[in-house]
């Protein structure tokens, strides 16, 4: 907190080192169901005030999530397949969307996330996908990066940047929970 002062202002709040442990602890005991980012590209201006309470909470992460999440895995001998059920299966059946999206199944989307052994320190502002060049994460050693992703089957990403055509996500209604009218 002392090095990132008003950076680090995100939700949750960022923990020290034990307490960083004792969540990969759950995690690795099954006690955890989703990893999210508390992602929003706030300008630094919004985020070096003096007075902690005056910054915004928020910062970019998206970016740096999966790599992160994989390295975190990586170094504590995890299994990489729990990536997919933190980030894409879980949250598919809390947001009541899995009869078509979060798994690699039959009738499902093929929504897929290519990562690539790559040791690096992150840089967001040498990226060239993020809209401001700073994050919280910025000099952190990662294992992996992020190569391609694809949307229903279909490249949408790769490291050269965005290869969709605009509109090409859609609109998934989720499904009404039983009992519900």
């Amino acid at each position: 907190m002392s090095r990132l002062a008003g950076v680090a202002k995100i939700n949750p709040p960022i923990r020290g080192r034990a307490e960083r442990e004792a969540l990969w602890r759950h995690l690795a005991d099954g006690n955890i169901a989703i990893v999210s980012t508390d992602h929003v590209s706030w300008s630094l201006e919004r985020k070096t005030r003096n007075d902690m309470l005056d910054n915004a909470s928020g910062a970019p992460g998206l970016e740096a999530l999966v790599p992160l999440l994989a390295t975190g895995l990586a170094e504590r001998g995890l299994p990489m397949t729990w990536a997919a059920r933190l980030l894409a299966e879980n949250p598919a059946r809390l947001f009541r969307i899995d009869r078509q999206k979060g798994a690699l199944a039959a009738g499902r989307d093929a929504d897929i996330a290519v990562l690539v052994p790559d040791e690096h320190r992150y840089d967001p502002a040498a990226s060239g996908n993020n809209v401001v060049d700073w994050s919280p994460y910025a000099g952190r050693r990662l294992a992996y990066r992020a190569e391609a992703t694809y949307l229903r089957g279909r490249p949408v990403w790769t490291r050269g940047g965005s290869v969709a055509e605009p509109g090409t996500g859609a609109w998934i209604r989720p499904e009404m929970p039983r009992g519900s009218a």
